[in-house]
């Protein structure tokens, strides 16, 4: 849980990532949304004994037809209640005019929030496909990304300038050891690239900054 949500809804009373639940609040398992304990079915043998998903999302995923579409017609009322009508009938789907689910995180964001390819929106927001690309290529999440660029100041730990040009809504490129894997620092586009053009190399670099000494 975040410290908002804490605060929000108390403390986690169980170990449970897909179903946290406090003293009485839980979080459904399928639309990750924060109800009422009294919203959520009862089962002897789930997690403090209640469904780990709310009654509307067991009747949407229920085999029953009829209740799946009863479930449905109260979900999608919900949802274009906050955030507008969508735009198909499949609650699947869900975007309206304005906003989006994303498919990784949950949560509803402006259009803004996501990227866009051959014209049409992603599934995922840019928060949550940038905090894959993270873990998976360098092992670090998102979180220790935004501490080490604190830490830096929001600037390259090399010439000390913040990203610019057209690579400023990237923010700085992580730079790793390629033989290692390990992290060492945020460097703007251009000292990241001088540092793979010279391979990495020190005494090559070296031979660089000794070569335009001379030339001065």
């Amino acid at each position: 849980m975040t410290s908002e949500e804490i605060a929000l809804y108390g403390d986690p009373v169980n170990s449970c990532v897909t179903c946290v639940t406090t003293c009485t609040y839980r979080r459904c398992s399928k639309c990750k949304t924060w109800k009422t304990n009294s919203e959520f079915g009862k089962h002897k043998r789930a997690n403090l004994g209640l469904n780990h998903s709310c009654r509307i999302c067991t009747r949407l995923y229920d085999k029953g037809s009829k209740a799946r579409k009863q479930a449905n017609k109260i979900l999608r009322a919900g949802i274009e209640a906050k955030y507008g009508k969508l735009l198909t009938k499949d609650i699947k789907c869900r975007t309206t005019a304005t906003h989006k689910m994303c498919s990784k995180c949950k949560e509803w964001k402006v259009h803004s929030k996501f990227h866009r390819r051959l014209g049409d929106l992603v599934s995922h927001c840019i928060h949550c496909a940038k905090n894959h690309k993270l873990t998976s290529a360098y092992g670090i999440s998102i979180e220790e990304y935004e501490q080490m660029m604190e830490a830096q100041g929001g600037a390259c730990q090399i010439c000390g300038h913040p990203q610019g040009g057209k690579h400023a809504d990237m923010g700085l490129f992580v730079d790793h050891d390629h033989e290692t894997g390990k992290v060492r620092g945020l460097l703007c586009h251009g000292c990241n690239v001088a540092l793979g053009s010279m391979r990495d190399s020190p005494d090559l670099l070296r031979k660089a900054a000794n070569y335009l000494e001379k030339q001065r």
